[in-house]
C-alpha cells in the first residue's frame, strides 16, 4: 500500500510518500512562505521525484491537529480535495501521536508542542517492545500544570522521553522537578509527514480510512475569533 502523508500543524510543511511502512521519499520545509504557497509544490514535487501517481495510491494521512488553526485548515482542506479528487480513502492522524511515535522507544514519550499563550499541547505514552500505546487524553495545559501531572504520576526510577518544538521553549520548566528526563536531539523534534503516513498506514490496513467529509481539524480549544466573539457578548 502506498500513503501520502501531510503534516502542516506547525511552520514545519512535510510531505511524504510510504510504501509498506517503508519511505519513498519526503519532503519536509521550513522557511517564511505560508503553507498555502508550499504545500502543492511539494506534493507535486514527490510525485514527481519518485515517479509515483496520484491513482496509485491507497490513501492518504493528514495531521489533524492539534496545532496551528490555519496550517490544520489549510492540509486538511487539501487532503480533501485530494481524496476526493482521486476518490482515495482519508484518514486524520493526532499529531501528538506521529510526534510522540517519531521518538518511540522503550518506556515513557511526552510530545510537548508550543501552543502559545504559555501553553502547551501534551500528551503521554507508553512505548513496550509489543505496543504503542497513548495513556493520557490530549490536552493543552500550561508546561507548569504539566510537570506538576508528571510529578505526580510517576516515580524517580522512570525516565519521560520528552519531544517537541515546545521542550526548547520550557526545557527549563521541565527540568524543574526531580523524575528522570531524556530529551531528543533537535532535529527530532520537528513534526514529519513520514510518521503521519506510517500511522495513517497502519489506520488504513485496520480499514478505517474514511470520507474526507468525516475529516475535522482537532483544535483543543477556541480559537481567538471564537474568544473574541464570546467576549462581546459578555
Amino acid at each position: 500500500m502506498k500513503v501520502l502523508g501531510i503534516d502542516t500543524s506547525t511552520r514545519t510543511c512535510s510531505v511524504a510518500l510510504v510504501e509498506s511502512s517503508t519511505p519513498i521519499g519526503e519532503f519536509t520545509v521550513h522557511d517564511k512562505r505560508t503553507h498555502s504557497e508550499r504545500l502543492m509544490p511539494l506534493i507535486d514535487s514527490i510525485f514527481k521525484n519518485t515517479g509515483i501517481n496520484p491513482c496509485d495510491l491507497s490513501g492518504i494521512a493528514v495531521s489533524k491537529g492539534p496545532g496551528s488553526f490555519t496550517g490544520l485548515r489549510i492540509g486538511i482542506g487539501t487532503a480533501q480535495g485530494l481524496s476526493m479528487g482521486y476518490e482515495i480513502p482519508l484518514v486524520g492522524v493526532s499529531t501528538l501521536d506521529a510526534l510522540a511515535f517519531q521518538r518511540a522507544k522503550k518506556g515513557y514519550v511526552c510530545p510537548v508542542m508550543d501552543a502559545k499563550r504559555k501553553e502547551v499541547y501534551t500528551s503521554l505514552y507508553r512505548v513496550s517492545e509489543q505496543k504503542f500505546e497513548r495513556i493520557w487524553d490530549y490536552h493543552v495545559i500550561s508546561p507548569e500544570t504539566l510537570v506538576n501531572k508528571l510529578s505526580e504520576n510517576f516515580k524517580d526510577n522512570e525516565t519521560i522521553t520528552f519531544t517537541g518544538d515546545g521542550v526548547q521553549v520550557y526545557e527549563q520548566k521541565l527540568k524543574s522537578q526531580n523524575f528522570n528526563m531524556d530529551f531528543t536531539f533537535k532535529e527530532l523534534e520537528t513534526n514529519r509527514a513520514f510518521m503521519v503516513a506510517r500511522l495513517g498506514l497502519k489506520s488504513l490496513l485496520k480499514g478505517e480510512g474514511f470520507s474526507p467529509h468525516k475529516i475535522s481539524p482537532m483544535y483543543l480549544r477556541k480559537s481567538e475569533a471564537e474568544r473574541k466573539r464570546e467576549n462581546c457578548h459578555d
